[in-house]
């Protein structure tokens, strides 16, 4: 049995000096073994495995506009690396960040893959619940999202729980 813990950025984009910084950890459950499973997500705050597949919701960075990048919901897998600080996706599409396109690369990063769920940017993505064997029908076999919304109110965007559709969109349920 394993644990697994999402250990955030320091910052909003930049090239880290802390290994540890945007990856997610795994370790035995008293803390030994630890090595990082996954890397390149900025800030992991919803983590869980469900049906054996660890899903985590991602937080972008800010300052690329008021639509770009977007959130991300989609699974790790062992020694993926997730695009931060390097590229965002956008529209179903990963970009270079302009930011970083000149700057020294870990062996370790590659153009990440195409999350299957994306929140609109600036939603701020936190935990998130899989209902099965659930009596409802419009609930049973998806996702809710708990999004905590930009600290801009003029965005409007966020401060909502969300239900993920099959075609990758999702609705607001609260």
């Amino acid at each position: 049995k394993k644990i697994y813990v999402s250990v955030g950025s320091s910052c909003d984009a930049c090239m880290e000096t802390e290994e540890i910084r945007a990856t997610i950890v795994e370790m035995d459950p008293d803390g030994k073994n630890q090595r990082i499973y996954a890397r390149g997500v900025r800030n992991a705050v919803g983590i869980k495995w469900i049906n054996d597949k660890l899903w985590v919701t991602h937080m972008g960075r800010d300052n690329r506009g008021p639509d770009k990048p977007e959130e991300l919901f989609h699974t790790i897998e062992k020694d993926g690396f997730y695009g931060w600080p390097y590229y965002f996706q956008y529209k179903k599409k990963i970009y270079a960040d302009t930011a970083f396109k000149r700057s020294p690369r870990p062996a370790y990063v590659k153009i990440p893959p195409v999350s299957p769920y994306s929140f609109k940017a600036h939603s701020a993505p936190l935990g998130f619940e899989y209902f099965s064997n659930f009596r409802d029908t419009v609930l049973n076999n998806s996702f809710l999202v708990a999004l905590h919304g930009s600290t801009s109110v003029w965005r409007q965007r966020g401060n909502a729980i969300v239900q993920v559709l099959p075609n990758g969109s999702y609705r607001e349920i609260v």
